[in-house]
């Protein structure tokens, strides 16, 4: 949660700052929940690194600006990056996998995958 909130008040300030519109803020906060789950099911070994950057680009497509997305992903990581280094495997690995924000990810994952592989008839 303390990663969601501060990705959403950095973008707000720098939207306010380039007198752009405000992004949409459940997708930045979806965008930074999914850059630190990324992050950490590689780390912790529960996803692999394929599944890790699909997530990634899954998360671009959500509907918001793409420079905010792309913002929020990387602060994410970073986050879960820092947080990992703090804790224990054995303490953070765990909580990631009750985490629902983990399966939320994977269905993210299966929809970009499928919506990948579905070739459009010309």
């Amino acid at each position: 949660m303390r990663i969601m909130l501060a990705a959403i008040a950095l973008l707000w300030t720098l939207d306010a700052a380039a007198g752009t519109p405000k992004a949409d803020p459940q997708a930045v906060a979806d965008a930074s929940t999914f850059g630190a789950v990324a992050a950490q099911s590689s780390l912790c070994g529960l996803r692999d690194e394929t599944w890790a950057e699909d997530l990634r680009k899954a998360t671009q497509m959500l509907p918001a600006d793409r420079d905010h997305l792309v913002a929020a992903l990387g602060y994410g990581d970073m986050e879960a990056n820092e947080d990992f280094a703090a804790d224990t495997p054995a303490v953070a690995c765990p909580a990631l996998q009750a985490n629902p924000a983990l399966a939320r990810a994977d269905a993210m994952v299966a929809a970009y995958r499928a919506l990948s592989t579905h070739k459009p008839v010309s």
